[in-house]
């Protein structure tokens, strides 16, 4: 086993230490919920506020006018109904369970699947499975879009290190210590997905591992994203990039580029970092 390995991260909250692993992400027999930022709405509301009243009337300053915004937002909602991680139970059912049929199409939000839905997806025949995956894949590339600062340029990793690393996750980060950890778990997920060239795949076996190794990012990007959210780390982006743009017509306009064009790039493009990873992990062996 010299060189194999479950991925692995830490996470600190309220001074309560919590090791996950991938060798433990197993699909449960409940439909358990994947992290919804509720800053959502925050943001909606924002933008909104910035359209209406900001751009439409050319303020020089409108800092004060977006802060004392926010600050009444926040006073009139209660912030801390908006950042909160709440789990279902492993067991708890929150949705119907889907269909094979179902199942290959892609979800509006990211999920966890039951162990029903998890065989039915391991029966599937290859290109089937591999359009399922490819279809998880995007949808977690989509969520670290939303948190991407828009001039941080990423880039495809070349090695195995960016699965490997045991990250912690914790209130002392820094907002320029999440933004780096968001970049390692975008090549995180790139690493993942350059199992789509391997026989991974193809092999039922092997599929049971992937799915561990799946859950595992859910849950690391769950946590990322929720502590991001409480460093305001969206707001700001936003904040800052209206700024950037202001009083150009182009705010708001989303990139050309998305993070998931990726995707369709050639598999010879991932060829070699997939062995490496399918080498690597200890559920794929």
């Amino acid at each position: 086993m010299n060189g194999k390995f479950y991925q692995r991260f830490g996470r600190i909250f309220n001074n309560d230490r919590h090791l996950y692993s991938s060798k433990d992400s197993s699909s449960t027999t409940g439909t358990q919920m994947f992290y919804k930022s509720h800053l959502d709405y925050i943001l909606y509301e924002l933008n909104n506020f910035i359209l209406r009243r900001v751009v439409a009337e050319r303020n020089p300053n409108p800092m004060d006018e977006i802060n004392q915004y926010l600050e009444d937002l926040y006073d009139k909602n209660g912030m801390g109904s908006y950042i909160t991680f709440d789990k279902s139970l492993p067991g708890m059912v929150t949705r119907v369970e889907l269909s094979p049929k179902e199942l290959l199409q892609k979800p509006k939000t990211i999920i966890y699947y039951t162990i029903n839905e998890e065989m039915n997806l391991i029966n599937f025949d290859s290109e089937d499975f591999k359009k399922w995956f490819r279809n998880e894949i995007i949808l977690l590339l989509d969520l670290i879009e939303l948190y991407k600062k828009n001039n941080k340029v990423y880039t495809m990793p070349k090695r195995v290190y960016y699965i490997r690393r045991s990250p912690v996750i914790s209130n002392h980060l820094s907002i320029l210590e999440l933004e780096n950890e968001l970049d390692f778990c975008y090549k995180r997920v790139l690493c993942l997905y350059s199992l789509i060239t391997t026989d991974v795949i193809r092999n039922k076996d092997k599929r049971k591992g992937l799915f561990k190794e799946l859950n595992f990012v859910k849950v690391f990007l769950e946590v990322l994203t929720y502590q991001m959210d409480l460093s305001n780390v969206r707001i700001n982006n936003f904040i800052e990039d209206f700024l950037n743009h202001y009083p150009s017509s182009s705010f708001g306009m989303g990139p050309s580029k998305r993070l998931h064009d990726i995707v369709w790039t050639l598999d010879d493009e991932f060829a070699i970092l997939g062995d490496n990873v399918a080498d690597s992990l200890i559920n794929l062996l």
